[in-house]
């Protein structure tokens, strides 16, 4: 039986998950039959739980996706790579903190047996290429961040741990150490799967925040389990006569935090302030020392953050350009977008034979930034105007006109698209975007929808 029609832009392997022919967790085999130029794509939730969306337009090229006609000796129901990877690697890390006291042995077996399972195989970078490439490349990138993160771990091992977190702890405490230390660890490495399911947080950048559902909420009770956590550190190390210097240090944490952030305010050099997963392990690991079943845990979970975060993004700044930050959507405020002169002249004919039109100008660099600089897109859009290279047009998410400057000057470009009324009755959706110094196109605009009736409207982000 055929299934659903997706659109050609969508992903195999979640459309399949939808369409119940195979399973998140075993996999499985499935045939993609492409049914060309398709119109009215359905949408609504399926299997695995995923959420389609519909769209009420055409699109070059969809496809369906049907069950395999094989049996199971010919496509095996596979577990994920991670689950069947998992198993050895936790039994051997296991097995060393059961049976050693040495912190240095512990701590050195565990950092490196985890990097390296996290850099290739339960969350490893995205690289692409021919799939005979795809190995090399992740090992590439492993010791590429092995190295230099060894060498910090190193530092905090003598400084965090050595002397005090994993002290002298006696073999009879070793299944403690190794439920608390090297669980949550593992807890720590293995985020993608244990945190960020159900934490609505992956960035904490100011646009994040306000664009991720529920983002705000948990980054509050964050704060306020991590603000509980220093009180509790803090008292201990106050039993220990310990407080003092940890004041300092953190003194000049925070201020080196502040500066990042007026950075990040003032919009110097367009820089804003990003606080990555091995920045947060490595600001709090210190409060870590201290030889106590909580700091066990938070030692563990800390140390297991800083190994997913460099293992999959490597050592990111700090500080990073808004480009770095910026996603695909116009409507970050983040980007100029090209702004149509008026309303776009739109020809319309009762004869039969003839084709309909919709024709756009746009304005010269000059009104754009009168009219976004300020309210929309900050300073920092005077600055991106000296970069813009060319305009590009999408309808219906497809790229459809790209012309550059040296061509012909924004303000003189006209871009005029035509259909048949007798074959389009349905919507057709545009947004335009500048083209970079590369050639790639920068943020689009929001959309404008041209019906199927004729008629014209400008959504929000349109300008």
């Amino acid at each position: 039986t055929k299934m659903g029609v997706y659109r050609g832009d969508s992903f195999v392997c979640q459309a399949a998950m939808h369409a119940g022919v195979i399973s998140d967790s075993k996999g499985g085999c499935g045939v993609v039959e492409l049914v060309g130029e398709y119109y009215s794509f359905f949408g609504g939730k399926g299997g695995g739980g995923i959420e389609s969306l519909g769209f009420d337009s055409y699109f070059p090229m969809g496809f369906t996706i049907h069950p395999a006609l094989t049996g199971p000796e010919e496509c095996p129901q596979m577990e994920m790579k991670t689950a069947r990877s998992l198993a050895p690697t936790v039994l051997l890390t296991s097995f060393v903190s059961l049976l050693t006291t040495s912190a240095t042995t512990l701590w050195f077996t565990s950092f490196l047996t985890i990097f390296t399972h996290v850099g290739l195989l339960s969350d490893p970078p995205n690289v692409s290429g021919p799939s005979d490439t795809i190995l090399p490349q992740l090992i590439s990138l492993l010791f590429e961040r092995l190295l230099p993160a060894t060498f910090t771990s190193a530092v905090l091992f003598y400084t965090c741990s050595r002397n005090t977190t994993l002290r002298a702890i006696p073999a009879s405490a070793n299944v403690e150490k190794t439920v608390l230390w090297l669980g949550a660890l593992w807890t720590g490495a293995l985020s993608n799967f244990t945190l960020e399911s159900w934490i609505p947080l992956s960035r904490l950048s100011a646009h994040d925040l306000s664009q991720q559902p529920g983002a705000v909420v948990a980054l509050i009770g964050i704060v306020a389990v991590l603000s509980l956590t220093i009180a509790y550190q803090a008292y201990s190390f106050w039993l220990e006569s310990r407080v003092l210097p940890y004041l300092s240090f953190y003194s000049l944490l925070l201020a080196g935090i502040a500066v990042g952030a007026i950075i990040s305010l003032t919009g110097l050099g367009t820089l804003e302030l990003r606080i990555h997963h091995y920045v947060l392990a490595l600001l709090l690991l210190p409060l870590t020392s201290i030889q106590t079943r909580p700091a066990l845990v938070y030692q563990g979970l800390l140390l297991g953050l800083f190994i997913n975060g460099v293992a999959r993004w490597g050592f990111d700044s700090v500080v990073q350009t808004a480009e770095a930050l910026r996603g695909d959507d116009g409507l970050l405020g983040t980007s100029l977008v090209p702004v149509v002169d008026g309303q776009p002249l739109v020809y319309l004919t009762t004869e039969a034979s003839e084709m309909w039109s919709i024709a756009f100008k746009w304005k010269g660099i000059n009104e754009t930034l009168e009219a976004l600089v300020l309210p929309k897109v900050g300073e920092r859009g005077r600055e991106e105007a000296d970069r813009l290279q060319g305009v590009s047009v999408m309808v219906n998410d497809v790229e459809r006109h790209r012309k550059f400057f040296a061509e012909e000057s924004l303000e003189d470009q006209v871009f005029r698209w035509e259909r048949d009324p007798r074959v389009v009755m349905t919507p057709e959706y545009f947004r335009f975007a500048f083209l970079g110094e590369d050639g790639r196109s920068m943020d689009y605009s929001g959309v404008g929808t041209w019906f199927g009736n004729g008629t014209w409207s400008s959504g929000p982000g349109f300008y």
